[in-house]
């Protein structure tokens, strides 16, 4: 099993499950090195009222700028639906292509970008 993403606008990188976890599965995709290798995370999670929480998590390494030892350090990007047990399947539906398309907006990716917030 393997998950397809997108790095770019017109890059992808494939992640491939590396095992189960009593909630979910580990994905990974290995870069240049073990250490670099980009990691996804996904769970779910039904609470006693019936509420579910699915998330996912992935990991991105990066090598800080200026660093000559070799460290490595991640970036996160940290995704969770909460699906309330008596929410309509319907409007359920619809939060992860909200999800999907407020992470790739403009005004959350500048801020993501550049730090700081669009001003109009």
């Amino acid at each position: 099993m393997s998950i397809t993403l997108n790095v770019a606008a017109a890059t992808t990188i494939v992640l491939t499950k590396v095992k189960n976890i009593t909630n979910g599965k580990v994905f990974q995709f290995l870069g240049s090195s073990f250490a670099m290798a980009t990691r996804l995370t996904t769970t779910l999670n039904v609470g006693k009222t019936g509420t579910a929480k699915a998330r996912g998590v992935i990991a991105l390494p990066y090598t800080p700028v200026g660093n000559t030892t070799g460290l490595i350090k991640y970036g996160y990007v940290d995704i969770t639906y909460t699906v309330p047990i008596d929410m309509p399947i319907t409007e359920a539906n619809k939060l992860p292509f909200l999800g999907s398309s407020l992470g790739n907006h403009l005004v959350l990716s500048e801020m993501v970008n550049t730090r700081s917030q669009i001003t109009e």
